[in-house]
């Protein structure tokens, strides 16, 4: 039992790995080019750009029917080529087929001004993200995590060049940063086609029966990918209708940041949920998952707290000026990222265990909270209101699975820890929003981060003593 605990470690730290290095370059990637965002565009067309891009994600399990999460769930279990070309295809082609629904609408977005002479690169987008993120999905299923993690290398290296190019060369606007996104994606999907040979397993065969299986997994997730919608963007078009579209402009900004929290444990999520799916129903999961996530609570909380150390310096080392209050926004959705993240970690054992319906009540409820929270605040807080309520919704979320996943999964953990970590990080918030003064912040601060590397010591203790553990074995 223990060589086989040893061994889904192997595969957790070498998947992450691989997802680590395509995940962190190209976020890293998007990142470095805030400066550029924040010194071309206003913070308004910042805001109609942030805008497309939640419409974009809000459309997509409409679209699909979230197929894709079945795609990945039922390809990683099949050995025969045959069977996943099949289920490949099937997917594949109705979600082509589907997206063909938006064309009628097409009059009705062109007459909102937020769309206004961008429906063309708006359509083309989701087209294009359809097919990206189904590709992507069935490899990393079919265990071509490389081509994978190169994907995301390539997609983001093309993103800034045509960026560059389009918008600080041609100072081209809106127009320029919609024709980089499409360029970036055609050339990634191009790039997979070919070097992964999908060509050959792409055929033009759709089996119904396969498509009705695939959909009785996937459709329940459907409500849940919009629950999430809501909690994650939503605010957005809470703040475009009481604010205006600037107040969006500075979120969107400062959001970019907790967004550094999240691309760190994406990383390590793209692995563990292959793991989880590896590893469910064997006697080893339950220990192996208390572990997982002792590590995970670990990271995550120490550090967001060594973020909020050095917010405001990096915040005014990345952005203009213009932008530059919107580092009163990033505390509380750091926070709120923090749950998120854990919140995911626990959602894994729905999609293992197939039992995905347990996924919907805990987002909806979430969803509720965060809309209900920001119509609530958003005239007495402004865009406080949308960090906070963010906050508060995946925290709620987080509670919730916490209850269900001893019946979901037969997991129980102690959560000693994560309760007075919460407390400690939810602390040091208010003292950086409290205190302007970056030198008084910091003496008040560092002790709070002290204080989490010291709670979970031990557990930092047994992840170094495993590192070396694995590193004098390779020697």
């Amino acid at each position: 039992m223990v060589i086989k605990e040893l061994s889904v470690y192997k595969r957790l730290v070498f998947n992450t790995l691989l997802f680590a290095i395509g995940n962190f370059s190209s976020k890293a990637i998007n990142f470095l080019l805030l400066p550029v965002y924040t010194r071309v565009l206003t913070p308004a067309d910042y805001g109609r750009l942030d805008l497309l891009s939640t419409t974009v994600s809000l459309l997509f399990p409409f679209v699909t029917f979230q197929i894709f999460d079945a795609l990945f769930r039922f390809t990683s279990e099949l050995k025969s080529t045959e069977s996943r070309t099949v289920i490949f295809s099937s997917a594949l082609i109705f979600s082509v087929v589907m997206s063909l629904i938006l064309i009628p609408f097409y009059p009705l977005f062109a007459r909102n001004k937020v769309f206004s002479g961008v429906v063309l690169y708006f359509y083309l987008s989701l087209f294009l993200s359809i097919l990206q993120v189904g590709v992507k999905q069935y490899l990393r299923a079919s265990g071509r995590v490389s081509l994978f993690a190169i994907s995301d290398i390539l997609y983001s290296l093309s993103l800034a060049g045509f960026n560059i190019l389009f918008l600080v060369i041609f100072r081209q606007g809106i127009d320029g940063y919609l024709r980089s996104t499409i360029l970036a994606q055609v050339l990634t999907l191009l790039f997979l086609f070919l070097r992964a040979e999908l060509y050959r397993e792409l055929k033009l065969c759709f089996d119904v029966e396969t498509i009705k299986y695939m959909l009785r997994y996937s459709i329940p997730l459907v409500p849940n990918s919009i629950m999430w919608w809501v909690v994650n963007v939503s605010d957005r078009y809470v703040l475009t209708y009481f604010l205006g579209i600037e107040s969006t402009g500075y979120y969107s900004v400062s959001a970019r940041f907790p967004a550094l929290l999240m691309m760190m444990y994406s990383v390590f999520f793209q692995a563990w949920q292959i793991s989880a799916v590896e590893e469910f129903g064997k006697d080893s999961y339950s220990e192996v998952f208390k572990k997982t996530f002792e590590v995970v609570s670990a990271g995550m909380f120490t550090l967001a707290s060594v973020l909020l150390l050095v917010l405001r310096p990096v915040v005014r080392l990345l952005v203009s000026e213009v932008y530059y209050p919107s580092w009163r926004f990033v505390p509380f959705l750091l926070l709120g990222v923090v749950y998120q993240s854990f919140s995911s970690f626990y959602g894994v054992n729905y999609i293992a265990s197939k039992k995905t319906a347990g996924v919907f009540s805990t987002s909806v409820v979430a969803a509720l909270v965060n809309f209900g929270v920001n119509i609530a605040l958003v005239k007495r807080l402004g865009i406080q209101a949308a960090s906070f309520s963010t906050y508060l919704a995946y925290l709620v979320m987080w509670l919730l699975r916490v209850r269900e996943s001893s019946k979901v999964a037969g997991v129980t953990i102690n959560l000693q820890k994560a309760f007075l970590s919460s407390v400690f990080v939810l602390f040091q918030t208010f003292l950086v929003l409290r205190f302007y003064n970056q030198v008084v912040c910091l003496l008040f601060s560092l002790p709070i981060t002290i204080g989490i590397l010291v709670i979970y010591k031990s557990d930092y203790a047994k992840l170094v003593k495993f590192i070396l553990k694995r590193s004098e074995q390779r020697l």
